[in-house]
């Protein structure tokens, strides 16, 4: 079962909500969300990772923060618990 919490687990910055937003809307992408997720693990750590995705499944969180619609796995959700995600438009880097 899909469970959609109210509390917020991951904070969005409004400049990382609107990118995100202005990308799901120039690409028509109706339905989507933003997946945030890591993967790895062992010795070298994990790796952290974000995608638009659209293919919710029953292990899966998904919560509102800044009008954008954030998906987290379960094993995930625990690394990613009180994370921040920022947006800067830089194009020197």
């Amino acid at each position: 079962m899909l469970n959609e919490i109210e509390t917020q687990v991951i904070d969005i910055s409004p400049a990382a909500a609107e990118a995100v937003q202005n990308i799901l809307t120039e690409r028509q992408l109706d339905g989507y969300a933003l997946r945030v997720y890591v993967s790895g693990g062992g010795c070298c750590g994990v790796n952290f990772g974000m995608a638009l995705d659209n293919n919710f499944r029953d292990v899966d969180t998904t919560f509102d923060a800044n009008g954008i619609k954030l998906v987290v796995d379960g094993t995930s959700l625990d690394y990613l618990r009180g994370a921040s995600i920022d947006f800067v438009n830089d194009p020197v880097k």
